[in-house]
């Protein structure tokens, strides 16, 4: 089967919408200072609070959301229908390997965070060259997980045997259980999201939007949500997200017009391919849903998302390291840092789970409004 690349645009003319505007950048290097102190409060708690707990105490409060975090994974995986003991604590153990190093990497990423913050404040900044060391040492950090979380996968994959079972290595990937495709695809963190809240709101006794029994039934009302996502105006967000990260931008001090269109080029070319990736996302949650798929064709389609998702890694590594080198990172960390921080560059965001969403009453209504308006049709009609 050939692939068609989720990249429509080839890449040579990715790379001269890169180069193409910075011609007259060689000779003068872009203001990214910022221009008030106010503009970073947003990036990091506006009040760094010092955290009193003793290192013991800490470590206990870290172990018992843990263990929480660990119990809610279990609901989730019986409810939609994963009720082996054996490969619910492969799958446990899989996460519970993942809390620490994101925890450091958290810490970290903070840590860039508020150094970046404080070059506007002249008694706390540090040097360029102290902050590149910086910055070096957390993104040689993420590599390191980076490739410890591949080795993982592979390893509880061989234990599963999700060679051999579709239905459930779809399963763990729709719902991002194993495996690092949400750091590729934002629709399976709207998915999960969705699970999570249909879990609070029944704890909460407020409503019982999703099937209880559970299983494909409730892939299915999954499947329907995702589907009908597409109904939006695709186009139009575009441009407000176009413009609103030009004012971004400008609040942190990214001024020369050029500039900013080689950033919002890039940052452009990302989006469509996650447009496009999140759409065959769907394709697979709604056929597994719906059980279009059989076995063979299900796993035919997993293939082609992976290989889809490794090719625009490799894409975008290509085209990141053009755009570092037109815009010489090396002289200038903290705009790599900004750019990062604000997801233009890298999945550091993601990996790191520092822009996770809070769950709230209200919100969760909203988000699962489409399903419990709608619960008498064929898809999650109960018997």
């Amino acid at each position: 089967m050939k692939l068609i690349s989720v990249r429509s645009t080839p890449l040579i003319l990715i790379a001269f919408a890169l180069t193409g505007p910075l011609c007259s950048l060689a000779l003068a290097q872009p203001d990214t200072n910022p221009p008030d102190v106010a503009v970073f409060t947003n990036i990091v708690t506006k009040n760094r609070k010092v955290d009193k707990r003793t290192p013991e105490q800490i470590q206990q409060m870290d172990a018992q959301n843990g263990e929480l975090a660990m119990l809610k994974l279990r609901r989730q995986l019986t409810w939609v229908g994963i009720t082996d003991t054996a490969t619910q604590n492969l799958i446990v153990d899989y996460r519970k390997a993942q809390f620490h190093p994101a925890d450091l990497l958290r810490d970290g990423f903070e840590a860039v965070l508020v150094a970046l913050q404080d070059k506007a404040i002249p008694d706390k900044a540090i040097p360029d060259e102290e902050f590149a060391v910086l910055l070096g040492e957390f993104q040689s950090r993420v590599g390191e997980e980076k490739a410890r979380r591949a080795k993982s996968f592979r390893a509880i994959a061989e234990k599963i045997d999700l060679a051999r079972n579709p239905r459930l290595d779809a399963t763990l990937l729709v719902l991002g259980f194993v495996g690092d495709e949400s750091l590729m695809v934002e629709g399976i963190n709207g998915t999960v999201n969705a699970l999570k809240s249909a879990l609070v709101l029944a704890d909460a006794g407020i409503a019982d939007v999703l099937p209880r029994e559970g299983g494909p039934a409730l892939l299915a009302a999954l499947a329907e949500v995702a589907s009908r996502a597409d109904l939006r105006d695709v186009m139009a967000r575009r441009a407000d997200e176009s413009e609103l990260l030009r004012k971004r931008l400008t609040l942190h001090g990214v001024n020369e017009k050029s500039l900013q269109d080689t950033i919002l080029a890039y940052a452009s070319g990302n989006r469509q391919a996650k447009e496009d990736l999140d759409a065959k996302y769907k394709g697979i949650l709604v056929g597994l849903g719906r059980d279009l798929f059989s076995d063979a064709q299900l796993a035919g389609q997993l293939n082609e998302f992976r290989a889809l998702i490794q090719e625009e890694n490799d894409f975008r590594e290509v085209a990141f390291n053009t755009l570092s080198q037109n815009l010489d990172f090396g002289k200038n960390p903290r705009l790599d840092a900004l750019l990062m921080s604000l997801g233009i560059t890298g999945n550091e965001l993601a990996l790191v789970s520092v822009n996770e969403p809070k769950l709230k009453t209200r919100q969760l209504k909203q988000d699962l409004a489409e399903i419990s308006q709608n619960k008498e049709t064929k898809v999650v009609k109960k018997d």
